[in-house]
């Protein structure tokens, strides 16, 4: 037994030890409640095997918050990356000694670990931590210089008086021998074992439920097309799932829904149109390979016209995301044009960039599944009822449902296996590394819940140019989480997710003759979802599509829509900044009326984001949030 410094104990006991770094603290920032959850730590009872114990059972189920970042402590710990970090000192609070949380909260610190010596005893018999810090924290990553990135929930704080620690070490001794003998290995000198320390109850940290994300907001969503919406949606719902309109909290079963949305699209588009869909997967080879676990598959309309330069950075952004989620997940993308770009020079050289650029990205990231759709659309016909985005949308959506429903039939899916249909556009800036992962998560975890909904940011990386227009972003951002605590289910189309058994429940996106505008391809699933859950319609221009709350009132125990805060998309912001620095509503771009630069003001219903552009340059990010 011999007494070391710290940094002698931290050396002796180096392979036990991790080095790292905090990307940020899951803070005391509850808006509108003073809580101090995140300081509420308590002690407990002792324990008299010698080992410490402590407990974090007590957090609420979903989510400490930091900005929009939001953890869910027990979905960490289901996943293994939920750890115990405690330091030593102060000076060496970047090396820790990491220690497991079970499924069930509990902390188990084994009398012969080394971080247990920086426990002890009082002369009252309570147990007095001499270390520095001790963290439950979430494990991000490890980077390339071995450094594993965390970021805390709550912190223990600790008296910091360790000097010296007592400590058994391995003793080697010389010894004189005859030369005639061999020389023995160095004798290890045996010394007592690790004091009886008594254990303590830990933390009980209350966390709080996350924000949830608003979509934006759009004036005249539904313009001209919008008289005798309200009947036309309410009609609407007798043409969705038997199951679902005689029981609005029904859990749908993939297989039946699938099949039954098959017969709905026949008699909405007709045979033609399911057999235009059914040759399209037939002919997809990424689609007939995949396999039938696939169970997030990423949609992404590309008006190929005019994303030649966003669409490589995108597809690089999700290349990145955690390779187990990335194996068992698709992306699909309807690459698409009006009929009259075929005469146009410069529209015709983009699309074959588009197509370059798509091609470019399957060969430097061969780990993705990207499939393909291409379609042409009639600029007369679609925009008779609104647009081409609600085609594009249609497409994209049956496309991903009908191959569901073929790994089904053809064995290589269990019926009652779901999947997600997420839905990103084309012109990402940054994502968060762990986007997929924590999706899945709260798929798995909440079988209630229909949809998904992650974090949209505006061109963060136009801030510094931009600052007012930052400044605008970020409160809108902060104020619509706000208000989602009354449980607005807003699907805009740069992130959400929603389970599939669902989507073709409701009939996806619906009737595109009906209306296929602005708005038609992302906000109108979650109206039509929470219209089949709530039983009647909700008008989303006084603030409906809630959860059943103020807005809707039903006899149902069910969130339909969620946060997930750990999923995080920064889209580009060319559009808004332009309208912004017009002196203009920057928002009022998705009004129809609104003028040059609004998404509709276009041909087919929708315009490049170049279009009324304030003459500057959008550097690319190509590089993960976070």
């Amino acid at each position: 037994m011999q007494d070391l410094s710290v940094d002698e104990y931290l050396e002796h006991h180096q392979s036990k030890l991790t080095k790292i770094t905090r990307d940020f603290w899951y803070d005391n920032d509850t808006a509108s409640v003073f809580d101090n959850n995140e300081l509420g730590l308590q002690w407990g009872s002792q324990v008299d095997d010698g080992s410490i114990r402590l407990s974090i059972s007590n957090m609420t189920d979903y989510g400490s918050y930091h900005g929009f970042d939001s953890v869910s402590w027990s979905d960490e710990a289901q996943g293994g990356t939920l750890k115990f970090a405690v330091s030593a000192s102060i000076d060496s609070q970047d090396r820790v000694f990491m220690v497991d949380i079970a499924p069930d909260g509990s902390i188990d610190i084994p009398s012969d670990s080394p971080a247990a010596n920086l426990f002890s005893v009082d002369e009252y018999g309570q147990v007095e931590f001499n270390g520095a810090y001790g963290e439950v924290v979430s494990i991000q990553d490890v980077d390339t210089d071995g450094i594993t990135h965390v970021t805390p929930l709550a912190t223990m704080e600790g008296n910091n008086s360790v000097s010296t620690i007592s400590t058994t070490v391995e003793v080697l001794t010389d010894k004189n021998v005859p030369k005639f003998q061999i020389t023995p290995p160095p004798i290890e000198s045996v010394a007592n074992a690790t004091p009886t320390v008594e254990g303590f109850g830990g933390p009980a940290v209350v966390l709080r439920r996350p924000l949830e994300n608003i979509a934006r907001r759009r004036p005249g969503y539904y313009n001209q097309y919008r008289n005798g919406y309200t009947e036309q949606r309410e009609s609407q719902l007798e043409d969705i799932s038997p199951r679902l309109r005689s029981d609005r909290n029904a859990n749908l079963e993939l297989g039946e829904e699938t099949t039954r949305y098959k017969q709905w699209l026949a008699g909405t588009r007709g045979p033609e149109y399911v057999s235009q869909i059914e040759q399209g997967i037939n002919n997809s080879k990424e689609l007939q390979q995949a396999p039938g676990d696939v169970d997030f598959v990423v949609t992404i309309p590309v008006a190929a016209a005019s994303e030649s330069e966003n669409i490589y950075n995108t597809l690089g952004l999700l290349a990145r995301q955690d390779s187990d989620d990335i194996e068992k997940s698709l992306i699909l993308l309807n690459v698409n044009w009006l009929d009259e770009a075929r005469s146009d020079p410069e529209k015709a050289a983009n699309i074959l960039r588009t197509m370059a650029e798509i091609d470019r990205a399957r060969k430097d990231f061969p780990h993705l599944r990207i499939a393909t759709i291409e379609r042409e659309y009639n600029r007369e016909s679609v925009e008779k009822t609104g647009g081409v985005i609600g085609y594009v949308a249609q497409d994209l959506q049956s496309t991903a449902l009908l191959w569901l429903q073929q790994q089904i039939e053809s064995g290589k899916r269990p019926p009652s296996q779901d999947a997600i249909i997420q839905r990103y556009d084309a012109d990402m800036r940054g994502m968060s590394k762990h986007a997929w992962r924590d999706i899945r998560r709260a798929f798995s975890k909440y079988p209630e819940t229909d949809i998904f909904k992650g974090v949209t940011r505006l061109g963060v990386d136009q801030y510094e140019k931009y600052p007012g227009f930052g400044l605008v972003a970020e409160m809108e951002a902060n104020m619509s989480a706000i208000r989602t605590i009354g449980g607005f289910v807003g699907t805009g189309g740069a992130n959400f997710g929603a389970r599939a058994s669902t989507v073709a429940a409701v009939n996806g996106i619906g009737d595109v003759r009906v209306y296929s505008g602005s708005g038609s391809d992302d906000m109108e699933v979650g109206a039509r979802i929470n219209t089949a859950r709530a039983g009647r319609f909700t008008d989303s221009s006084n603030g409906g599509h809630y959860n059943y709350s103020g807005n809707v009132s039903v006899n149902v125990n069910r969130r339909v829509g969620r946060f997930v805060g750990g999923s995080t998309v920064d889209t580009d912001a060319e559009r808004f900044i332009s309208r912004y620095m017009d002196g203009k509503f920057w928002q009022s771009v998705w009004s129809n009326e609104s003028g040059p630069g609004a998404f509709s003001d276009g041909a087919g219903g929708y315009s490049p984001r170049t279009s009324g552009s304030h003459n500057r340059q959008i550097d690319q990010i190509n590089y993960p949030l976070r």
